[in-house]
């Protein structure tokens, strides 16, 4: 059976997501020279050029290979450094302080996050002898960097360059051979979602998992596991049922739940006053009972527009247009319209469908404060893409291939073959930097963005230096353009 979607890359490419985070046995003692360990990096000492070699104060010869990349998130400052310790190349995570004290000070030595952790870097002014160790009671390598003058090291950038990636002297100036190489990295990847979709859907039912999968989209600041729990806390069938009871009733449910509905009237503005008025009375008349959820409430992070009341109405609002006819059937209707919708068409119908609106929240941050100045969308027009590209289409997907309709599996190719571009994610430009130089050489695409994604997972992202990756050879082994035997299942 000719396809479009395809285990290829599977076969040629992929593995495991690198784990940092590796077993114990992979962290050796370093407190003898002869030991070694992996680490990560952090800011200043992100502009160490490769090949630069220091001794550490335990003794160590080290190398930098690549001093990692800069962790904007909880953890170490820096990850997935290649530094060699006395010869051998080892990965890890690397954490930097003004002082070494600040170690202990910030609770590195019981946090699990910094249990990678392979340097601990300090300016060599410091003259604390301690040695740092991590929640295991492991010795963690400790590197006194030279600093010639203060404030020298607030010039220099904290995110390294990305290093040439080798398959970009394979490529060239022809593209063709890296657009087949994304394209297989791309359909594997929307195939592996939408195996992911219909495992779900066997345990919990079709509509629950897309319910899921929506909720989580709509998270914010890190707080995506948190949403999941309250998906399945209320379920998809309870909340379509609350939307056909009143159209309000799940944004009430779900700030509820969440610890995010305030006790007492605000006081800032009537409007305000008014929608909070009618919540209240729209929880006492049909949910007296609901409890919150125990994580309740959900903290607060992240920029204004992103405050998790907006994300809950939207998804809210998202389970509303659905509760007559599910989401499923919502989400599989563009692809049966008649006449059949171009490609395009599809496209836009699609991400149409997750672009909510909603006269309260459009026009606030929160439950206090002034109105905004001007409405604006509680989903950007890129969460809308990305939510119709990573559920709508895998859906369709899983689909096609419990009814066995080649032709619809077609369908679904060229539409994510024609389907738009979100705007670049920071490892798309990473990798657009570090692949094509800054610039792509071809169209960019929602298809060829998770290609690099799926490239970035497996190897990339964490593999610095290139080493043993097989996305060169396998350039050269491809034909040009969209590889033909990609067509078949």
């Amino acid at each position: 059976m000719n396809n479009s979607f395809t285990d290829a890359y599977e076969k040629i490419l992929c593995r495991p997501p690198a784990d940092v985070a590796e077993t114990e046995g992979n962290f050796p003692d370093v407190s003898s020279p002869s030991a070694a360990a992996e680490a990560d990096l952090q800011a200043w000492w992100a502009a160490v050029p490769p090949g630069s070699r220091f001794t550490s104060r335990e003794g160590h010869r080290l190398e930098v290979h690549h001093p990692g990349r800069k962790n904007t998130g909880p953890g170490p400052d820096f990850t997935h450094a290649q530094i060699g310790f006395n010869g051998e190349i080892i990965r890890g995570s690397v954490e930097i302080h003004r002082h070494a004290g600040g170690w202990t000070a910030h609770g590195h030595h019981t946090d699990p996050r910094y249990n990678d952790v392979i340097l601990h870097v300090i300016p060599e002014t410091d003259p604390s002898p301690g040695t740092v160790h991590t929640r295991t009671g492991r010795c963690v390598a400790t590197l006194r960097l030279p600093v010639r003058r203060a404030g020298a090291e607030e010039d220099l950038p904290l995110v390294p360059a990305p290093l040439p990636a080798r398959c970009r002297d394979i490529y060239g100036d022809e593209p063709s051979a890296m657009a087949g190489l994304l394209w297989l990295a791309a359909s594997w990847r929307i195939l592996q979602k939408a195996r992911a979709l219909a495992e779900r859907a066997a345990a919990a039912g079709m509509e629950q998992a897309l319910y899921e999968r929506i909720m989580v989209a709509c998270g914010w600041g890190g707080n995506e596991a948190l949403m999941e729990a309250l998906a399945r806390a209320v379920p998809c069938e309870r909340l379509r049922q609350m939307a056909r009871q009143h159209h309000r009733l799940p944004e009430a449910a779900l700030f509820h739940m969440a610890g995010l509905f305030p006790e007492s009237p605000p006081d800032n503005d009537p409007d305000t006053l008014a929608y909070w008025t009618e919540l209240r009375g729209l929880k006492e008349q049909y949910l007296p009972g609901l409890k919150r959820l125990r994580d309740a409430p959900f903290p607060v992070r992240g920029r204004p527009m992103n405050r998790p009341e907006r994300r809950l109405a939207a998804a809210a609002r998202i389970i509303v247009r659905t509760a007559v006819h599910g989401v499923e059937d919502t989400l599989l209707k563009p692809w049966y319209a008649i006449p059949a919708n171009s490609a395009l068409q599809t496209a836009r119908q699609l991400v149409a469908l997750f672009e909510v609106r909603h006269g309260f929240w459009e026009s606030r941050c929160g439950w206090t404060g002034k109105p905004l100045s001007r409405p604006v969308a509680l989903l950007g027009s890129d969460r809308a893409l990305s939510m119709a590209g990573n559920i709508a289409i895998p859906l369709a997907l899983a689909h096609a291939r419990v009814r066995g309709s080649v032709n619809l599996e077609r369908r679904i190719a060229e539409c994510l073959r024609n389907f738009p571009a979100e705007s670049d994610s920071a490892p798309l430009k990473w990798m657009r930097e570090r692949i094509f130089a800054g610039h792509y050489p071809f169209k960019p695409g929602f298809a060829m963005q998770q290609g690099l994604l799926q490239l970035y997972r497996d190897w990339c992202g964490f593999n610095l230096t290139c080493e043993d990756c097989p996305v060169p050879s396998a350039l050269k082994r491809l034909p040009d353009g969209l590889p033909r035997e990609a067509q078949s299942r």
